[in-house]
């Protein structure tokens, strides 16, 4: 924008040329030509012109009508002033001095700074012809010709339809499970309390052995009437048990059953013993009573 073009220094001291030593002009800035003009009937108004391109300035003879040049070069004025109406215009001829690339070089921003403090009051902007006539949402206009709001659109409409897709029921409702909060060892401590009182540990372990027979025999292959060493060892054939210790344990249980004596601590004892059977083969066992014996074998 520069090249070839030297810097431009101010004609006379004025308000618009404070504090400045140099401009820096681009190469397609244009001169403004000054032409004077014919005085009225009786002298009452005196009027001149200062033109740029096809533009027409008009001053006022009781406040020095005459244009006042405050930046010039050889080619002609660059920066240009006159009375007009109560205020007066002032005429840049380059927009490359206010410009992103432009404002940086020389003095170029102490000028713009000139400009807009030259006169007291408020200093309106008119962006019309930039396309900012429209009043907008400043959030939107801020991304506007970008493509941040069709995506934040794109990414809503992708949310919106996860979470419809999510909260629809594409089966038939399902009840919800039921949590067991009941403890085997519970249930066998206050079964224990009960039998002591009434001395009948037997029956308590007649009640657990059968169903813990039944689910060896199945697991085993065999049937319900078959003998302990059979069961013990068609389980221990699947597993990791142990068949003398398993058969053991059937043996004990059988015979406090069949009628040999039987303390309370025996009989929690071997219960505990039958559930460590069934949480080691997982067998007919809830998941709380699985993690409650696995935590006490």
């Amino acid at each position: 924008m520069t090249e070839g073009i030297k810097a431009v220094q101010p004609v006379q001291p004025t308000v618009l040329t404070q504090d400045i030593q140099s401009v820096m002009p681009s190469k397609f800035a244009s001169r403004i030509h000054l032409e004077p003009r014919q005085e009225h009937e009786q002298g009452k108004v005196t009027r001149r012109s200062a033109t740029s391109a096809d533009e027409t300035i008009v001053s006022d003879e009781n406040r020095s009508p005459a244009p006042v040049i405050h930046l010039a070069d050889g080619a002609g004025p660059l920066l240009v002033d006159y009375v007009y109406g109560a205020g007066r215009v002032v005429l840049l001829s380059d927009p490359y001095f206010v410009a992103n690339g432009g404002i940086k070089l020389n003095d170029n921003l102490q000028l713009a700074i000139n400009l807009l403090t030259s006169a007291a009051g408020l200093i309106a902007f008119d962006e019309y012809h930039q396309g900012r006539g429209a009043t907008q949402n400043a959030f939107a206009g801020y991304f506007a010709g970008t493509p941040v709001l069709p995506l934040a659109g794109q990414l809503a409409l992708l949310v919106l339809l996860v979470l419809w897709t999510r909260a629809r029921r594409f089966a038939r409702p399902l009840p919800l499970a039921k949590v067991d909060r009941r403890s085997s060892l519970e249930f066998v401590a206050s079964m224990a309390e009960l039998q002591e009182r009434s001395r009948a540990f037997d029956l308590a372990i007649e009640n657990i052995y059968s169903r813990t027979r039944r689910v060896l025999a199945r697991h085993a292959g065999v049937d319900y009437n078959s003998s302990r060493s059979t069961i013990a060892q068609r389980v221990a054939s699947r597993s990791s048990l142990d068949a003398d210790k398993l058969e053991l344990l059937m043996r004990q249980c059988e015979e406090v059953i069949n009628g040999a004596p039987v303390g309370w601590r025996q009989a929690i004892d071997l219960v505990r013993r039958l559930r460590r059977v069934e949480a080691s083969l997982g067998l007919r066992m809830r998941s709380r009573e699985v993690r409650q014996a696995a935590e006490n074998i």
